[in-house]
């Protein structure tokens, strides 16, 4: 049975979601799980909430690492790496480590069998890729510079403002500089869903990369940009799923309103997202979770004219 470090990062309003993602995940991944979480400073103690529903659900085990002060939405770089690094902090070895986002959802079993087959020795990073838009390689590329910009930050959060004065080389600028000499190319794997050999992970932690200082940061906050140059760092294997199977072909960036559930059912997917908490997110929900169970061929309503219900409703309440 396969080792796996399940990673989770959740925010204030996700606990709905994000168990609706972990349940999936455990309904459709039948190896060893081990779930680390981090909790982004949630009043409500999500991340301790979900940790003690899933060792309720499995009798596995959980570990939540809660945020003194909350990241916010330009700090998933700073959330990811440091779930990563609490995941070598147990001192446990494990097969793969995987991400999946809260407002994702795993509607085909075997996910374990699939993963198992791509990664068969250890090493690589797997997922489904998306290319940066011009804007962004270029904040990337001037990021590499010794000085120059940087967004500016309050109190360690990471603000959407920028200033001229950074005067020190980024703190990933090393592995980004051997990430282009690695081969990366602007392809960057999505973070919503990956999962790494343990090798790689292993060699990414040795380097110390995930227990860094991220205060001297530049314009990139990015959590998949900056994993996906790092592994590019090692030489080890990038590999895009969406090239080698329909299956993970355009399944993690779907569009909530516009999606056509039949047609992407067609191609078999194991992973989908995103569905957000949202009354349109969760009809969607639904009707994957029906057709997985082969019940859905004729939905109570087809999915257009529920959006168009709640989008007159919305109105109607204005």
């Amino acid at each position: 049975m396969t080792k796996i470090a399940l990673l989770m990062c959740i925010c204030e309003g996700e606990l709905d979601i994000a168990h609706d993602a972990l349940s999936s995940f455990i309904k459709c991944c039948q190896g060893e799980i081990t779930l680390f979480l981090v909790d982004d400073a949630s009043p409500s103690y999500v991340g301790q909430s979900l940790a003690d529903r899933f060792i309720q659900q499995t009798g596995s085990k959980a570990h939540c690492l809660r945020l003194p002060k909350a990241l916010k939405y330009r700090g998933n770089a700073q959330r990811t790496f440091l779930g990563l690094q609490s995941i070598r902090d147990v001192g446990r070895d494990f097969d793969l480590v995987v991400k999946l986002d809260a407002d994702a959802l795993v509607v085909r079993e075997g996910l374990e069998e699939e993963m198992a087959a791509y990664c068969t020795d250890g090493c690589g990073l797997y997922g489904e890729t998306f290319n940066m838009r011009l804007c962004d390689r270029v904040l990337f590329s001037s990021d590499l510079l010794p000085f120059g910009f940087k967004r500016k930050s309050v109190n360690g959060v990471i603000e959407r403002r920028w200033q001229l004065s950074r005067t020190f080389p980024v703190w990933w600028s090393d592995f980004g500089y051997r990430g282009i000499r690695g081969g990366f190319r602007f392809n960057c794997i999505l973070g919503s869903f990956w999962f790494m050999g343990w090798k790689t992970f292993c060699s990414l932690s040795d380097r110390g990369y995930f227990r860094r200082d991220q205060s001297k940061h530049g314009f990139v906050f990015n959590d998949d940009v900056l994993l996906t140059t790092a592994v590019h760092a090692l030489k080890h294997p990038v590999v895009n799923l969406g090239q080698r199977s329909f299956s993970w072909k355009d399944t993690l960036i779907i569009h909530e309103e516009t999606v056509q559930v039949n047609a992407l059912w067609s191609r078999k997917p194991f992973v989908i997202h995103p569905l957000k908490n949202t009354p349109v997110s969760w009809r969607l929900r639904q009707e994957f979770k029906m057709l997985a169970a082969g019940q859905g061929d004729q939905p109570k309503a087809p999915l257009r004219a529920y959006i168009e219900d709640v989008q007159k409703a919305g109105s109607s309440s204005k």
